[in-house]
């Protein structure tokens, strides 16, 4: 990764696509192109939307891959009960590629909580992942907003992603979800979405 004007230059030949770096930076001059970086937030702002006019309750945001995660998700399909009715699944080019902005905007959009799934051996390091929990976890429950709002769930196993999913602890939903447009640059986004919980916020400091 290379300065590169306004943005950056990666080496094409050496990236691995884990999305690291995209989520990393708070500029947003490393960002996925295909998606565009905005594409996901619009994703779930619809999702979320839909879930609560539906007249869904509390639902959880499963991040998960498009092979490992789609896998396991059928497999649970297919021999178990499924995913339970509040998990919301959202398939990424890679689980790594998430950064703090999605976690905030899925909590204000109503979700009371989102998971990552990664398997058991991941094919990339997953520690940016790791440290974009990390940021958030007291962000949130600096607001108020207790219990294990992110984390992720490492395995292989569909039996067991179903059974951690159902073990999800009962929290308090946003008490107003919002449904602003994530338009504008990440640390926008990050703010606007903190802002909206800020709002909402059983404690805001």
């Amino acid at each position: 990764i290379t300065p590169n004007g306004d943005h950056v230059a990666i080496d094409a030949g050496i990236c691995a696509g884990c999305g690291q770096c995209a989520a990393a930076c708070p500029t947003g001059a490393a960002a996925y192109a295909l998606p565009p970086s905005d594409a996901l937030l619009r994703k779930l702002r619809t999702l979320l939307i839909a879930y609560h006019t539906a007249g869904g309750a509390k639902p959880v945001v499963l991040f998960h891959d498009e092979t490992h995660g789609v896998e396991l998700i059928d497999a649970l399909a297919r021999h178990g009960d499924g995913l339970p009715a509040n998990v919301l699944p959202v398939a990424v080019n890679e689980v790594t590629q998430v950064g703090i902005e999605s976690i905030a905007a899925s909590l204000a959009y109503g979700a009371i909580a989102v998971r990552f799934l990664l398997r058991a051996k991941p094919r990339h390091d997953v520690a940016g992942l790791v440290k974009t929990i990390a940021l958030a976890e007291p962000i949130l429950s600096g607001l108020g907003f207790t219990g294990a709002r992110a984390a992720a769930i490492e395995t292989d196993d569909p039996f067991v992603l179903g059974d951690t999913l159902r073990a999800i602890a009962p929290m308090q939903p946003t008490p107003r979800p919002a449904s602003f447009s994530a338009v504008g640059e990440k640390r926008d986004v990050v703010r606007l979405s903190l802002r909206e919980l800020h709002a909402v916020a059983p404690a805001p400091v």
